[in-house]
């Protein structure tokens, strides 16, 4: 099966079978008949060339595509890439090589940026240091044909509008983003508040769904207005891929992901 939506695309993240094995919970997914994936690599050999080449080799060899790379280290980041220790910072950056390099053997665009978490015990570094060195990070990964994308992130600086719109004016089209229905539910901001915040910077969407009661739910279950989401994406020209994210507790059998692809499916190939 190969999803068929009008300029777009619904895929999903091996991290929905987290803790599965990364390259069986590909295989799973490419069973079930998904063809378009973000690959969650969940530790360091997970980022050999050997490695990325064999799941690259097994979703190609079903006709589909791997669009975005996430870091196991997305946690770490405020210690390895926005600290002051400042020797950390460069040997991180050369640690983030890797992610590039394994995006592009995997024919990747795109890697995940959680960034700075809030805290209250340790001063954010300033916002013109932050976008200096989300840029260094993405002049890195433009040497291996690869983008560093901001996503927004609760517990991140990135789950605040006002930080994401703050980026884009010192930044302008060098920063691009990935915008995360759940994250933004969780941190207390409607979707749409954060696509004005990210404007067509937005690249790719983490997919899922919620109620008044749970903020990460398989799309369908929910409240999201999809149909609407669709549109205002499609106004400013959106192209890139609708992956689905969600918990392994968020669901009983493997087989409901598949319902929640073609739930939306059906939705976005009603709307007119």
């Amino acid at each position: 099966m190969k999803w068929g939506f009008k300029n777009m695309k619904v895929g999903i993240s091996t991290a929905c079978l987290y803790p599965q094995e990364t390259e069986r919970a590909l295989d799973h997914l490419l069973q079930l008949g998904f063809r378009d994936f973000e690959i969650f690599v969940n530790t360091f050999s997970e980022i050999q060339p050997d490695f990325i080449d064999h799941m690259r080799n097994m979703v190609q060899s079903m006709g589909g595509g791997i669009h975005s790379l996430h870091p196991f280290t997305s946690g770490y980041e405020s210690m390895m890439l926005f600290s002051t220790y400042l020797r950390r910072y460069e040997d991180s950056l050369e640690f983030y090589r890797r992610y590039f390099d394994a995006a592009a053997r995997a024919g990747a665009k795109l890697v995940v940026l959680h960034g700075e978490k809030t805290s209250a015990q340790i001063p954010n570094l300033p916002l013109e240091e932050y976008c200096r060195r989300f840029q260094r990070l993405n002049e890195i990964g433009k040497e291996y044909g690869v983008i560093m994308a901001q996503e927004n992130v609760n517990g991140f600086r990135s789950q605040d509008p006002e930080f994401l719109k703050e980026m884009r004016r010192l930044l302008n089209d060098d920063v691009k983003f990935v915008l995360d229905i759940k994250q933004s539910v969780r941190a207390g901001f409607t979707p749409d508040l954060i696509l004005d915040a990210m404007g067509d910077n937005v690249i790719h969407i983490h997919v899922n769904d919620h109620t008044e009661h749970q903020d990460c739910m398989l799309p369908g279950r929910g409240n999201t207005d999809y149909r609407a989401l669709k549109k205002r994406l499609d106004a400013i020209g959106y192209s890139g891929q609708w992956i689905i994210e969600v918990y392994r507790k968020d669901f009983d059998e493997e087989k409901e992901l598949l319902d929640a692809a073609q739930h939306l499916e059906g939705v976005f190939n009603s709307h007119s």
